[in-house]
Order: C-alpha cells, then sequence, then structure tokens
C-alpha cells in the first residue's frame, strides 16, 4: 500500500513539473523605440497566443521550456527562447518585402490578379484623396465601373446612395452598404 501511494505521488509530481507554467510580460517596439500595437506574440508549437495592446505592452501564459515567436505584418519575425526569464522586451524591424496583390472574387476565393479573366480595378488611396472631394465614397465616383455615387440632399455631410453595376438585382435592390460596396471593390489601398 504505501509502495503504491509512493508510485501515485511521484506520478503526480512528475505531471505537476511537466505542466508547470509561467507568466511572461513586456514590451514590443519598432527599431526607433516606438511601441508597436497588435503585434501577435505566441508559444511556438501550441495554440496559446496574445495580441500587443497599442502601447505594446502582452501577456501570456505558456510552458516553462517555451520558445514565443513575435510577429506583425510589415515586421520581421522574431523568435525568442524564455530560458527562465519573465519579461521579454522585443524591437522589431521593418520587412523591405512587399505583400503581392490578393483578389477577392464574388465567392470569396482568393485569386492572383494575374489569373483571372476579367478586369478588375485597383483604386489607390491616393487617387481617391486627390480628389478633394467631402468623402471617400465620392471621391471613388468615375473611378469605379458600375458606381454610381448619389447625395440623398445637398447637405454637406449627407448620406449617399450607393448603387454598384446597375439599378436592379435578382433581390430587386442594388443600394450597397459600405461594407458591401467595400467587400467587393478589388483592392483599395
Amino acid at each position: 500500500m504505501k509502495r503504491s501511494m509512493l508510485i501515485l505521488v511521484s506520478l503526480l509530481s512528475t505531471y505537476g513539473v511537466a505542466l508547470a507554467q509561467k507568466i511572461v510580460t513586456g514590451k514590443v517596439t519598432t527599431t526607433d523605440g516606438s511601441a508597436l500595437g497588435g503585434v501577435t506574440v505566441l508559444e511556438k508549437g501550441k495554440n496559446t497566443q496574445s495580441i500587443t495592446t497599442n502601447s505594446g505592452m502582452y501577456k501570456i501564459t505558456v510552458q516553462e521550456n517555451a520558445t514565443l515567436i513575435f510577429r506583425h505584418v510589415g515586421y520581421n519575425q522574431i523568435e525568442k527562447a524564455l530560458m527562465g526569464q519573465s519579461v521579454i522586451n522585443i524591437s522589431l524591424s521593418e520587412n523591405s518585402s512587399s505583400l503581392d496583390e490578393v483578389v477577392v472574387t464574388a465567392f470569396g476565393v482568393k485569386r492572383d490578379r494575374k489569373t483571372l479573366g476579367y478586369s478588375t480595378p485597383i483604386v489607390a488611396g491616393s487617387d481617391v484623396s486627390e480628389t478633394q472631394r467631402e468623402s471617400f465614397f465620392q471621391g471613388l465616383q468615375g473611378r469605379v465601373p458600375g458606381l454610381s455615387i448619389n447625395s440623398t440632399s445637398g447637405m454637406p455631410g449627407a448620406s449617399a446612395q450607393i448603387v454598384l453595376r446597375g439599378f436592379a438585382s435578382i433581390s430587386g435592390d442594388n443600394n450597397a452598404d459600405q461594407a458591401e460596396f467595400l467587400g467587393g471593390m478589388s483592392k483599395i489601398s
């Protein structure tokens, strides 16, 4: 009886050591020292992850011997082993490579623009801002094929009726709200 109890206690203590977890905190900055928010901090090989706040701070609970991965779009990914540390501050450097262009089709399938059999409009944010119109949607007028934007009144800041690709659809209504409109655009940068 004593022997089985001793074996049970040693198995439970071994199991507890194997599952020992640690809280790790820190700050993520850019190379110039600015706080970097929205950085994904995750434990390598696990589903444990955290996101940095706008001030670059994070807090994550991981295994004692974990390796943390820090990644953010436009920055180089960094892997850092804990090695007993509970505070890890990281500085991410910008990644000079650019993202490939992705087109989201009507069915939500992502495809390379070159593989499409039809044209897709691209409107850059700088093109829209050069129009110096009062709203973003008014700046798109004449730049997107099949797009008609009509002001609901002559007052500044009034809402607009956005009609994309004609005045009728299967449902009989072709008024696009902002979410539908932006979801249907190929790319707005």
